[in-house]
């Protein structure tokens, strides 16, 4: 993980954030949320190194993405400066895509406040970037942050003779219902998009699959360690191309029994070709332009239908 910063540390307020300039000019890929998205801040910065694409981490442990400084809800002094330091790097560098991640449980007990929240978001950053792309939460442990991982399945495994199962926390109802808000409130935003990698980390009885081998895909209950990020870089990897190509993967090529947000991810746009820098990433991901409107009509209604 990228180290977590605070929201009142004077490096995300004075300065640009953490920026890694693997490319020339200011960052074309901007990441924004809470410890969530640090994360994924390693996977992320490493696919942009191969790539030679400049990035920027503008998140904050312990800090919600939204902007707290909203009609009738005065933001405390840190928060408030915090804000204008993401609205102004936006502006100044008007990047290709920013990247949304949160803890979604965390607000959608509330779903008209966390509604509410979605579009006053997507309201701030739609105008400063092409792409806006959301991601979701990875399941929950039914553990407790109070419990080591490691040592709870060591424990387990001593006196029973074989890993233990473990289920999502009771907040999952919560999980599920984010997933459906953020897909309702992005649909009236063309230029959002809702990318799922939680289903990544269940297994087909439910429970949560907290390891592959002898790794742990969990750091604790609720974020992913090194590992558990990387499972994910295949649908990481295609996101940033996709927002920086404009190019289109049509729905209906995608294998069925993937996850229907891999079929999203590469109609964030329509281009033409894809460029030769990336022409290595031609032989893991199907991608080709669109051949007329209508097919592009034919994939969104495959979606749709999926």
């Amino acid at each position: 993980m990228l180290i977590p910063q605070q929201p009142h540390d004077p490096a995300l307020r004075t300065t640009r954030g953490i920026v890694h300039t693997w490319g020339n000019g200011s960052p074309r890929l901007v990441v924004l949320g809470s410890s969530h998205a640090l994360m994924y801040g390693k996977l992320i910065d490493d696919i942009c190194k191969q790539l030679g694409l400049s990035v920027a981490f503008l998140s904050a442990d312990a800090t919600p993405v939204f902007f707290t400084n909203v009609p009738d809800k005065p933001a405390p002094a840190a928060a408030e400066s915090f804000d204008a330091a993401r609205i102004r790097r936006l502006k100044e560098w008007n990047p290709d895509a920013v990247f949304v991640i949160d803890r979604w449980d965390s607000f959608a007990g509330r779903p008209a406040e966390f509604d509410q929240q979605l579009r006053n978001l997507f309201r701030e950053l739609v105008p400063h970037t092409r792409n806006v792309i959301v991601f979701s939460q990875v399941p929950v442990l039914r553990l407790g942050s109070d419990i080591n991982l490691r040592e709870y399945v060591a424990w387990y495994f001593k006196r029973f003779g074989h890993l233990p199962e473990i289920t999502p926390d009771p907040n999952e109802s919560s999980r599920k219902a984010s997933l459906a808000a953020i897909e309702a409130v992005a649909r009236d935003f063309p230029t959002v998009r809702f990318v799922r990698v939680d289903p990544l980390f269940y297994r087909a009885n439910g429970t949560v699959s907290y390891s592959s081998g002898r790794s742990f895909l969990y750091a604790d209950d609720n974020h992913l360690s090194d590992a558990g990020a990387e499972i994910t870089r295949d649908i990481f990897t295609q996101a940033i191309v996709a927002s920086q190509t404009q190019q289109l993967w049509v729905a209906s090529e995608v294998p069925r029994e993937q996850d229907r947000s891999l079929r999203s991810i590469a109609r964030i746009s329509p281009g033409n070709s894809l460029p030769a820098q990336y022409g290595h990433l031609s032989k893991h991901f199907p991608w080709r332009p669109p051949k007329s409107s209508r097919e592009r009509n034919l994939a969104d209604c495959a979606d749709r239908e999926s």
